[in-house]
């Protein structure tokens, strides 16, 4: 069994309700002539100042609430199918049960098959977004900011 990763509650307004992935938006760093970079920037982040954002909508079922998880920067993020991470699953699930499935974070300090926590330094934090379908794995040294969004239902 892996001791050197630390399961941990990740509290947000959704944790331990089903949660759909909506959209992902990543602003790189690109360093372009002024004239060129005004034109080109991108404004999906809604921390626009912050160099190397990403922000992740996704919407809880039940009822139907949506949210923007923004990260100030990030040192790397990937979106894999739920099921390609079994093995992380099974090591949540025999080292911390009690922890929400559909938000929660890892600290590790060495390289896993089915995670990349340990390729960074032991202060960062990989953050999990997880739908039935979807799990996003976000490396970042920031606490992320979770807004609720106001969504209009017909």
């Amino acid at each position: 069994m892996d001791t050197k990763s630390q399961f941990s509650a990740w509290p947000t307004p959704f944790e331990n309700q089903q949660i759909e992935l909506l959209e992902i938006a990543f602003t790189p760093v690109v360093d372009w002539p002024d004239s060129l970079g005004q034109a080109l920037k991108r404004t999906s982040c809604i921390i626009p100042e912050s160099g190397r954002g990403l922000t992740i909508r996704i919407a809880t079922v039940s009822p139907i609430t949506a949210y923007r998880v923004c990260f100030e920067w990030v040192s790397a993020f990937r979106v894999l199918d739920e099921g390609a991470l079994s093995s992380l699953w099974a090591r949540k699930e025999a080292t911390a049960p009690s922890i929400s499935l559909s938000s929660f974070r890892i600290q590790a300090n060495e390289m896993h098959p089915d995670h990349w926590s340990g390729l960074v330094l032991q202060e960062h934090w990989t953050y999990f977004l997880a739908t039935g379908d979807d799990c996003v794995e976000v490396i970042t040294g920031c606490e992320p900011l979770v807004k609720k969004e106001k969504v209009a239902v017909e």
